[in-house]
């Protein structure tokens, strides 16, 4: 049985090496043939579903539906968003720094109690954790991170600016 200094790196490499989603590379959650999670998989879907939506549209020559253009640009947000995700937390193995505590801890905070309670505080961070206790740290708190970012993704994109190029929709 590893030490208590070990345990963090030996946890650690366990997450490495077990299969994750493309996507939000979650490491927790039943990966499905297309290599994506659940989550992943419904957003992948309703992507797909909107788009045949749109091109049967097109094929009938019939103007595309204001409200189905609406819900597949939010679809392609989601979509982004998951893969933004992924390229934020799915890295088990970086460098944590105490600015990125800071961040986590800051964001949980702000979520739960709408203040930033961990402003200026990443020298105690970086002072106080060795390098795979900042990283099991990080991986903790990105659960939480992860959980809220999961249930609200629907809404944000809803909420976002749909129409600017930063969704990579496909021009009909």
């Amino acid at each position: 049985m590893p030490t208590n200094r070990d345990y963090a790196e030996e946890f650690l490499r366990g997450l490495s090496d077990c299969p994750t989603c493309q996507w939000r590379k979650h490491p927790g959650k039943p990966i499905y043939c297309a290599g994506l999670c659940r989550h992943c998989y419904d957003i992948r879907g309703k992507v797909n579903r909107l788009c045949k939506e749109i091109e049967e549209c097109k094929k009938k020559r019939e103007g595309i539906p204001v409200e189905v253009d609406f819900l597949y640009r939010a679809a392609l947000v989601m979509q982004k968003s998951a893969k933004v995700e992924g390229q934020t937390y799915g890295e088990y193995s970086a460098d944590v720094t105490g600015l990125n505590l800071e961040q986590q801890f800051s964001y949980i905070s702000r979520m739960f109690v709408h203040q930033d309670l961990y402003y200026g505080d990443a020298s105690l961070f970086d002072w106080s954790f060795t390098p795979n206790q900042k990283r099991l740290l990080f991986y903790l708190l990105s659960l939480m991170s992860r959980a809220h970012l999961r249930r609200t993704r629907w809404h944000r994109a809803l909420n976002s600016d749909l129409y600017g190029d930063e969704c990579g929709r496909k021009r009909w």
